[in-house]
């Protein structure tokens, strides 16, 4: 599963940190400075996820649904998971955990007994075998997500029950008292999301659209006032945006994590917030209330992790940016750094789409590759929620919910009244927030949720239509086409791009939503007619010819460059080598892949 690599070849992960017994021990590695000592790790065949406890050992899971453990000593092993489809795996110090898609959770631990261990009596031990958490496999409770703090592990049901066990010295549990619990207890009800930090003893969590937190507060590092800090009862949680200036709710919120002295969050925007101690909040300051980190205003960030003292974010331009320092054994390391560095990683090859892990006093970058580009475009066009064209009624929130109306039509075969209809009445929110994940981006992890809006809409269940499909059909679909790119002719005399005669150009017909999804030039060709006038057409001065704009824009559809017979291949691919930048399409997409083919298959230069 795993092999060798010199250092001078492309690998699939690096780690870095101070206690590496696996790969180089480098006493000396610090993740932010001039000259950072990421070490090659493996190459790693379809990694899923890679994370790490803080014993020398990490948890691969790869694309295939399989599980390995490497130890100190190099030992792989095979973990096996009979009839479980994993949905995500977590770790802190001493502990993994692993959740199915049917809501089960497992973990590993090399301790016998401990706090953060979820069961009664005595574990295994050893690294042999997954054991299951009998609290959650053993009742009617489905685990959706995760959170691991440094000592306490939070579960998020999916009927929205909040449960805890571990560590409670802070008040991290927000049960009101500091008892410490071994087993999974009840801590809040109607929760939606669930956050914390590999080293944390806070807890952060969304209810009814708001933010609170509960746990130890170090250097202001909940944002909130001081009248509130004053007026806070002792272990209790507390609402964080209360007296925030800050126009943003909890749904708004991609990714949190909090830090001893600081915490950072992401939005499903792109934008990144900080407050509390200057060395961890990645600004230039100390601050008492959530501000957006300067540095990032001008990028849009994607992924968000954090160690002891140190803070990672990637980029939709798929660059690793971090600040902070590493601490082990009570020793900084001297190149700390509080503002945001990118981080460099010549081994890798970022073409690819890559993540990270932040244990304690290490990370680990590795390629991942969850959703196919077209898949990752319509998730994040759901997740942006930009240029959205109706407001959705829903019983359980009294603000609408934005969304694209035509892709829930045409995904469905429904209109849109009737699942309103239906959403005053009988969905829940978990369920309807899962039946928007599988219209935008074939999400099918909560398959129960997916199953009672199937059935209440009348469609077939499980749904056999994959997003790719349907955008095929869409595509065919020449009387649904709602937007024309005007295109010049590039054999056309004229040299004039700026011409205002649209008789000049030809029109190439095409959905707007999949436009939208699929190049950021044309979304910021939409930002400006959004504030002009209402159109539906748009001039492409590319100067491309119409035959290879026309490839183009299928493989929008289909993710497919196809050429026949009568194509003149040598000229669309020189055309549309540029693509990739000019349409500022997703990095990570296979065009460029596709196209060194067709100079293979065509023996082109």
């Amino acid at each position: 599963m795993l092999e060798s690599q010199s250092d001078q070849k492309k690998v699939s992960a690096l780690i870095s940190g101070p206690r590496v017994n696996f790969s180089v021990w480098d006493q000396s590695t610090h993740f932010v400075c001039s000259d950072p000592k990421f070490t090659p790790m493996y190459h790693i065949k379809k990694p899923q996820k890679i994370v790490a406890d803080n014993k020398g050992n990490i948890l691969l899971w790869t694309r295939n649904n399989q599980l390995h453990l490497t130890s100190e000593a190099k030992i792989i092993k095979t973990l096996p998971l009979e009839k479980e489809t994993i949905k995500n795996i977590y770790a802190n110090r001493l502990l993994f955990l692993i959740l199915t898609v049917s809501g089960k959770v497992f973990f590993l631990t090399s301790m016998d007994r401990h706090i953060l261990i979820p069961i009664v009596g005595t574990a295994t031990g050893n690294y042999n075998k997954l054991q299951p958490v009998p609290f959650f496999n053993t009742s009617n409770l489905y685990v959706d997500s995760i959170a691991m703090g440094g000592w306490t592990n939070y579960y998020l049901c999916k009927g929205g029950q909040l449960y805890g066990n571990g560590l409670n010295s802070e008040g991290q549990l927000g049960t009101g008292s500091n008892i410490s619990q071994q087993t999974p207890i009840l801590l809040f009800e109607n929760v939606s999301k669930v956050f914390s930090g590999n080293s944390s003893r806070s807890m952060f969590f969304i209810q009814n659209d708001k933010l609170f937190a509960c746990g130890q507060e170090k250097d202001k590092k909940f944002g909130i006032s001081s009248e509130s800090r004053k007026n806070r009862k002792k272990l209790s949680h507390v609402d964080v945006f209360k007296d925030s200036k800050l126009k943003i709710n909890g749904s708004d919120i991609k990714d949190l994590v909090s830090l001893s002295e600081a915490t950072v969050f992401i939005t499903n925007q792109g934008k990144i917030y900080s407050c509390g101690g200057q060395i961890q909040n990645g600004q230039e300051e100390d601050k008492d209330f959530f501000t957006e980190i300067k540095y990032f205003e001008d990028k849009t960030v994607v992924q968000i992790d954090s160690g002891y003292n140190y803070v990672l974010t990637l980029t939709s331009e798929n660059e690793i940016y971090g600040w902070g320092t590493f601490s082990y054994h009570n020793q900084l390391s001297q190149n700390s750094d509080k503002k945001p560095a990118k981080i460099d990683l010549p081994y890798l090859n970022l073409s690819k789409p890559i993540s990270f892990f932040c244990a304690t006093d290490r990370c680990l970058i590795f390629h991942c590759n969850r959703f196919s580009s077209l898949e990752i475009d319509f998730k994040n066009l759901y997740e942006s929620r930009q240029f959205t064209d109706y407001k959705l009624k829903h019983a359980y929130n009294e603000n609408k919910i934005s969304v694209h109306k035509f892709l829930i039509e045409f995904r469905t075969g429904r209109k849109i009244s009737e699942i309103e209809k239906l959403n005053q009445t009988q969905i829940k929110k978990d369920d309807f927030v899962s039946f928007l994940k599988w219209i935008y981006y074939d999400d099918s992890s909560n398959l129960q949720s997916l199953k009672r809006i199937f059935n209440a809409l009348n469609l077939s269940y499980p749904p056999k239509n994959k997003l790719k499909d349907d955008l095929l059909k869409l595509y065919k679909d020449e009387d649904s086409k709602d937007f024309n790119i005007l295109v010049k002719d590039i054999d056309d005399d004229d040299d004039d791009d700026e011409d205002e005669d649209d008789e000049n150009f030809i029109e190439i017909p095409v959905h707007k939503i999949v436009l939208l999804s699929r190049s950021g030039l044309f979304r910021e060709m939409f930002k400006n007619i959004q504030k002009s006038t209402e159109t539906n057409q748009v001039r492409d001065y590319s100067r491309k010819s119409i035959e290879s704009l026309e490839i183009l824009i299928k493989y929008f559809y289909t993710e497919k460059i196809e050429l026949t017979a009568d194509n003149d291949s040598q000229l669309i691919v020189e055309e549309l080598e540029d693509a990739v930048e000019y349409y500022q399409l997703n990095k990570n997409c296979d065009l460029n892949v596709q196209l060194n083919k067709i100079k293979s298959e065509f023996n082109l230069n």
